[in-house]
């Protein structure tokens, strides 16, 4: 495993490695790459815990709780479980608008509109 920072980064032309200085560069790999791993973790935490707060905002619930999801492995699982059995205080939607007000003819004396056909004889 050490073999491959190794070979990518002696240079072909130099001589061999002391024991010291394959150690530096093994402790220069692990330093970036543990700084890479949490890296690609915060970027992961960030994609999935602001739909989660968004989500658990409008449910109602505290957008605290998506804050689950930094928790490796069963971070996501934990939080899904609490939003699916929690009591979401949405207000429920409005019924569909009301029917139109019901139609009455005017009072007033007019004469009926169309006005009707003179008697045949």
């Amino acid at each position: 495993m050490h073999a491959l920072p190794l070979f990518l980064i002696q240079d072909s032309t130099s001589s061999q490695l002391t024991p010291q200085q394959t150690q530096q560069f093994i402790s220069a790999f692990a330093g970036i790459y543990f700084v890479a791993i949490l890296l690609y973790f915060a970027v992961k935490v960030v994609l999935y815990a602001i739909p989660m707060w968004r989500i658990c905002k409008r449910a109602g619930l505290s957008p605290q709780i998506s804050l689950l999801c930094a928790i490796p492995l069963i971070g996501r699982l934990i939080t899904v479980y609490v939003m699916a059995f929690a009591d979401w205080k949405v207000a429920p939607i409005a019924p569909s608008a009301p029917l139109p007000p019901v139609y009455t003819p005017p009072t007033f004396a007019s004469p009926s509109y169309p006005p009707a056909q003179p008697p045949t004889v």
